[in-house]
């Protein structure tokens, strides 16, 4: 028997509409059946995120008592408590033959999310060096964007015809095309142009799991996306 119908709703996530790493989240969720509580906070930053967690971050989760922040630590949760290959999402983060290699694309995937978080929102928040710049030069949303560039190259050199993993839904698959819809629900970045990388977003966004989370207009946004 399916344990997601077989228990009563204990799990609660909260996130911010948006968000890539809380949509990742979100999107495993019903790609596992798991039935849940979705809690929107609204405002950005959000109000009351300090009572729910010290890193003042989305996605947050809790299941039978156990309070859980941090994207990659909630997932992992998941997949080892929830995981099924029924129909979804791999029930595995990484496949046991191939685990370090796996692990290091979820860990490109990862970084090139949060370098496009931190590029979007220094430049949103209309940060500027107000002072002596002591590396070197270096603007720090620029490098953001450039390092995005490269870790987008060598996913492209990763992925194959089908995905990151052949045959199977890669729970890679899932955090690339969360991380890349949200650039497209705001601005647009250099990334078409890497066929494979696009095959894995037009994939995704074509399933319920992502049709359901998908971001909502927020004015704040260049392109009137949704929230951050």
């Amino acid at each position: 028997m399916d344990r997601a119908a077989a228990e009563p709703v204990t799990l609660t996530v909260w996130y911010i509409d948006g968000s890539p790493f809380a949509r990742i989240i979100r999107a495993t969720l019903i790609e596992f059946g798991i039935e849940h509580r979705a809690v929107e906070l609204a405002s950005y930053p959000p109000a009351g995120i300090a009572d729910l967690t010290p890193a003042w971050q989305v996605p947050v989760i809790e299941d039978n008592g156990r309070r859980l922040f941090g994207s990659s630590l909630i997932r992992d949760y998941l997949h080892q408590t929830y995981g099924t290959d029924a129909g979804g999402i791999s029930a595995r983060l990484t496949r046991a033959e191939h685990h370090w290699q796996d692990a290091q694309v979820l860990t490109a995937v990862e970084t090139l999310t949060a370098s496009l978080v931190h590029n979007f929102h220094a430049r949103w928040a209309g940060v500027r060096q107000a002072g002596e710049n002591r590396l070197g030069g270096v603007d720090i949303a620029e490098r953001e964007m450039a390092r995005a560039v490269s870790l987008l190259d060598w996913l492209e050199d990763q992925a194959g015809g089908d995905g990151f993993w052949p045959g199977a839904l890669a729970p890679t698959d899932m955090a690339l095309a969360a991380a890349i819809l949200w650039t497209e629900a705001r601005e647009e970045i250099p990334w078409r142009g890497r066929p494979r990388l696009e095959r894995i977003v037009a994939r995704l966004d074509a399933r319920d799991s992502f049709r359901k989370t998908a971001p909502q207009p927020w004015p704040g946004s260049p392109k009137g996306g949704a929230q951050a």
